[in-house]
């Protein structure tokens, strides 16, 4: 019974992970959802409270009243608790549908729905045996193993939010290269119509074009770490998801700086052509 002294139970982490996964601009059905979630996260709070009431009246009095009622008030809240992980799970759902397709593969939006599915299935057949249990021992050792899941569950929020955060570094990648292309037409241009020297735009472009490819080679880097979040604790994970940020803005930083190359060459375009 000493586990059940020292039983526990918070969603702050979810609670965080949500908030960061909020899309810009918000969707209709990410809002929506996201209701639903403040609701169910509301009512497990409220049970999470009269839990401990009973837990601690149940070690106070060890009646057989008092141990009922604390067996019922742990059913309840670990039903509470569930509904709050079915609807986080519906949360990630929506961030990975609302992920534009044009950067996200169909292989990666598989992968993710693949997983959040799995715990989404595992928390409704777990839903019984919650129900059933009518010995604290056993709810115990249940609880346990939805510990394990809120873990998995976790590690979900993390990998979703990678995925979202690296989209933005996709979309950059893809405006710097589109702007490369023009750029580079533009000289080849200059050089057929042979009315200027080109030397020095050829120079800037040869060094945009290393601190872009400095950038896709640190962004790849950074992919590398997309699917290693698993079940270990927030602060690992944490630490994880904070080297995979600092990756993707070192990526950030090579695009900036060839992008100023890229725009040293617009600017000398726009002069008049001198013989020099």
């Amino acid at each position: 019974m000493n586990k059940f002294v020292g039983k526990t139970v918070s969603l702050v982490v979810l609670i965080c992970l949500g908030l960061l996964l909020k899309p810009q601009p918000a969707q209709a059905d990410y809002a929506a959802q996201l209701k639903d979630y403040q609701v169910a996260y509301t009512t497990y709070r409220r049970s999470l409270v009269e839990y401990q009431v009973g837990r601690s009246e149940y070690l106070t009095y060890k009646t057989l009243v008092s141990r009922e009622r604390a067996i019922s008030l742990t059913q309840q809240m670990l039903l509470d608790r569930n509904l709050v992980l079915e609807k986080y799970l519906d949360l990630l759902k929506q961030v990975v549908a609302d992920m534009s397709s044009s950067y996200l593969s169909e292989d990666e939006r598989e992968t993710l729905n693949r997983k959040i599915e799995l715990e989404q299935t595992w928390l409704q057949e777990n839903q019984p045996a919650i129900r059933n249990t009518d010995r604290l021992e056993d709810i115990v050792t249940l609880s346990d193993e939805i510990d394990q899941h809120i873990a998995n569950i976790q590690a979900l929020g993390f990998e979703v939010k990678s995925y979202y955060v690296d989209l933005r570094m996709r979309q950059y990648l893809n405006t710097a290269n589109n702007l490369f292309s023009l750029t580079s037409s533009q000289i080849r241009r200059i050089q057929q119509e042979g009315k200027r020297r080109t030397d020095k735009l050829s120079g800037w472009l040869i060094d945009a074009e290393f601190k872009f490819n400095l950038a896709q080679t640190t962004h790849n880097k950074a992919g590398q770490q997309l699917t290693l979040f698993e079940a270990q604790s927030y602060e690992q994970n944490q630490n994880m998801f904070d080297k995979f940020r600092a990756e993707l803005l070192n990526s950030r930083q090579y695009l900036r700086e060839g992008t100023d190359f890229l725009l040293e060459i617009v600017r000398n375009i726009k002069i008049q052509p001198t013989n020099n």
